[in-house]
């Protein structure tokens, strides 16, 4: 196989510039963003009294009360040649050092909160900061590096307690 400059995964192929960019923004409730806050706060709180010795992602279920929100781009990701899958959760975490997972492949997230200072790098290890806001969706997958991790923003240092929420779909091809 030659390689042109694109990740392939079995059936699915994801162009190298296009990974963890955001392609669009969908307003998140309020509702939904006071739910994460309390589940963020909460995840913070218990890794802080773990001293953050154990796993700093910590993946939850979707909460039932979110099973009212459509907000996946079904058309787009048809475009793509991709679809959504049924299996989905939630990633909650105040940063991770850079790894690579396996879990959960190619995936459509959907960002919940990203307190400011917050920053997603995928792909490279010397590759660019991307900094989300809520609302904001991209392709990500785990099998590539990457990481989260709080990062200075005009001169100032992040909160102690910011996190990055986000929701994750798997995605399968067409």
């Amino acid at each position: 196989m030659r390689d042109f400059g694109m990740y392939v995964f079995k059936d699915l192929v994801l162009p190298h510039e296009e990974s963890g960019v955001v392609r669009g923004n969908i307003e998140v409730p309020p509702t939904i963003t006071e739910i994460v806050n309390l589940m963020a706060d909460k995840c913070f709180v218990q890794m802080e009294s773990d001293d953050f010795c154990d796993e700093l992602v910590d993946v939850q279920p979707v909460p039932q009360l979110f099973a009212s929100i459509d907000w996946v781009p079904h058309e787009l990701l048809a475009l793509m040649g991709l679809r959504a899958t049924d299996q989905e959760h939630l990633v909650l975490t105040p940063g991770t050092l850079d790894h690579d997972d396996d879990i959960y492949q190619l995936s459509l997230m959907w960002v919940l909160r990203a307190d400011p200072g917050m920053a997603f790098r995928h792909t490279h290890p010397d590759g660019p900061w991307l900094f989300h806001r809520p609302g904001d969706w991209y392709l990500f997958d785990d099998r590539l590096y990457h990481e989260v991790s709080p990062q200075q923003v005009d001169g100032r240092d992040p909160a102690w307690n910011s996190m990055y929420v986000a929701w994750c779909i798997k995605l399968g091809a067409l």
